[in-house]
């Protein structure tokens, strides 16, 4: 993710991280997910700042599907390690995550226990 950050001079600014189950999350744009891998350290939410200009990407300017912050993020999502949440059913453009919850559901449980003991 940082090469290509680098290579189409983005900055990537987290806005969300790991979230216990009861995290209160306020001005959330999709409702998170039962098996979320926010719960377990592996997604984040984010924006985008493009260092040239200091243009921002949020949900509504990554939603349009244009521009560089879009390249950028197609880009991403074809990377093997790492899903793109606009690709989504129910489209979440500010999330990134590795797929934990999907690829490897023994291990999400695990660490779910483990952090929420």
């Amino acid at each position: 993710m940082n090469e290509l950050l680098k290579k189409y001079g983005l900055i990537c600014w987290v806005t969300n991280s790991f979230r216990k189950e009861d995290a209160l999350i306020s001005g959330a744009i999709v409702k998170p997910a039962g098996r979320s891998n926010h719960k377990v350290g592996h997604a984040i939410d984010f924006n985008l700042q493009l260092i040239a200009t200091g243009e921002w990407f949020n949900t509504a300017k990554m939603r349009d599907k244009k521009g560089i912050d879009n390249v950028f993020l197609e880009e991403l999502d074809q990377t093997p390690e790492l899903r793109w949440g606009g690709k989504f059913t129910v489209q979440d453009e500010v999330h990134i995550d590795d797929g934990l919850n999907r690829d490897n559901p023994k291990l999400w449980d695990e660490i779910y226990m483990a952090v929420n003991a």
